[in-house]
């Protein structure tokens, strides 16, 4: 397996060092252009909601994955947070109102889970392919509770809320050893999103210990449910 890893910093925080509950505008299909567009602020989603991910789907909606994560959640489920799925027609009806009210795709998180969308894609069968993460805790030899976080992928059907082809594509031993930034993140390797190959596999990116970058190359994680739609490459 090829793989590379990349030492960095650490992410700006706000002043309050509180997280921000503004749209994230997901930029990692802009890996290797040369400048970014015009970015500008749209909306604001669920007070403290992570992975908010927007889609342009087929027909020129925009699908919208949420991830609301709170005790209601795993009173309901047994799962600390789920993956919310809907739609707008355009990015002025997108308010943190319809977020929080996504509909849930079902069976995605085990008891005591959760996990997020990081990256999604229309395919031409009309579905939308998903990078995301899973992630768990568990105590290790010293009973210490440490964070595991994992890559995966499904597929999801925007018509049925179904997802198809739920797979794990990475865990923390997948990349090269290197330090955490924390003890208990030693087995984190939380997704970024891919980039296509030449040979029709895929580079997936992660940060690993919340200290590094790693890359690793996987097959195509959406086989059988179509190609992606535009450039990623």
């Amino acid at each position: 397996m090829h793989h590379d890893v990349v030492q960095f910093d650490a992410f700006p925080v706000t002043q309050s060092g509180n997280p921000a509950p503004v749209i994230n505008v997901n930029l990692s299909s802009l890996i290797g252009c040369k400048a970014a567009p015009y970015l500008y602020y749209f909306t604001t989603g669920p007070d403290y909601m992570k992975d908010i991910r927007l889609v342009e789907l087929a027909d020129g909606r925009i699908g919208v994955f949420s991830m609301p994560r709170n005790e209601e959640i795993r009173r309901r489920f047994g799962c600390e947070s789920l993956i919310g799925f809907t739609t707008v027609n355009s990015l002025e009806e997108l308010n943190a109102e319809v977020i929080a009210n996504a509909p849930y795709i079902p069976d995605l998180f085990s008891k005591d889970e959760w996990g997020g969308c990081n990256q999604a894609y229309l395919l031409d069968s009309g579905k939308i392919g998903v990078i995301g993460h899973i992630c768990y805790k568990a105590p290790d030899e010293q009973k210490q509770n440490t964070l595991t976080y994992m890559n995966m992928s499904f597929v999801l059907d925007p018509a049925s809320l179904q997802a198809l082809d739920l797979n794990i594509i990475g865990t923390r031993p997948c990349y090269p050893a290197g330090p955490s930034k924390k003890e208990n993140l030693k087995d984190c390797a939380f997704t970024a999103g891919i980039v296509m190959r030449p040979d029709g596999r895929a580079d997936l990116y992660s940060g690993i210990g919340d200290t590094e970058v790693g890359r690793i190359v996987i097959d195509y994680p959406f086989q059988g449910h179509g190609a992606i739609v535009g450039s990623l490459g």
